[in-house]
């Protein structure tokens, strides 16, 4: 039996089918993370915008401190990192 024959064309639309699902599985989770974050965001702004409104400065490093403390407050302060080698290193 002949093997089919593919030409050119039909090589490169597989490739581009790829290229183009593999492009959109990565990117889609990274979309749908960046929505949840900023929402978590906005929400941690409103939450720590009257405790800043108490602070004395207006803005730390150059950031605003409402943003500068919503930051903080969505940041993990400690967390145990398990290592293969080390074991849990904090």
């Amino acid at each position: 039996m002949a093997p089919p024959k593919q030409g050119i064309g039909t090589s490169l639309r597989g490739f581009f089918k790829a290229t183009i699902a593999g492009g959109v599985l990565f990117l889609l989770p990274m979309v749908l993370i960046l929505i949840v974050l900023r929402h978590a965001m906005q929400l941690a702004v409103k939450f720590t915008k009257p405790i800043s409104e108490l602070l004395p400065v207006e803005s730390v490093l150059g950031v605003r401190r409402e943003i500068f403390l919503a930051v903080l407050l969505l940041a993990p302060w400690r967390y145990d990192v398990q290592n293969p080698i080390l074991g849990t290193v904090r």
